[in-house]
This record gives C-alpha cells, structure tokens and sequence, in this order.
C-alpha cells in the first residue's frame, strides 16, 4: 500500500543506532539519509527540519522531468539519423 506525505520531511525517520539508544540515525525508506549519528531524538528532528523537503522534492521531480524528455529527445532523432543515410 502506498503511503501519502503531506510534507515531504514525513518520508524521514529516526531509529536508534543501538539498543541503548546512545545515538540515533535518520533514515528513508531503508536507506541512510546521511551517515550522521545524532546523540538525541530531538537533534535529529532538528536536522531534518533545517531543510525544507518540499523545495529539494520538487527540484528532483523537475530534474527528472528533464531527463526523461532529453530521452526522448535521443529516441526521436536516431530513427531520423537513420533515415539520412
């Protein structure tokens, strides 16, 4: 089931690095967001929220955009390449 994020900063989670909880880690989905270690819960949160996750989400999505339409740029001139020969 998909999950839905009102803000793009819910896609991070903390986890304890240890059991003992000495130190914690920021994560998304299962990968490290950053190799880190934060000595509470509450200076992770406030790493997280130095970012606006919004603004860095959609620059991703315009580059993504970007690329798929230079490929397909690529896609649509070599059939004309072809054709000049």
């Amino acid at each position: 089931m998909e999950q839905e994020f009102n803000d793009m900063k819910d896609c991070f989670k903390i986890i304890p690095a240890d059991q003992e909880e000495n130190a914690y880690l920021i994560i998304i989905g299962k990968h490290l967001a950053t190799a880190e270690k934060f000595p509470t819960r509450e200076a992770a949160e406030e790493r997280i929220n130095k970012t606006d996750w919004n603004l860095v989400s959609a620059m991703i999505y315009a580059c993504k955009e970007a690329d798929e339409f230079e490929k397909k740029q690529k896609r649509v001139k070599k059939p004309l390449k072809n054709k000049e020969k």
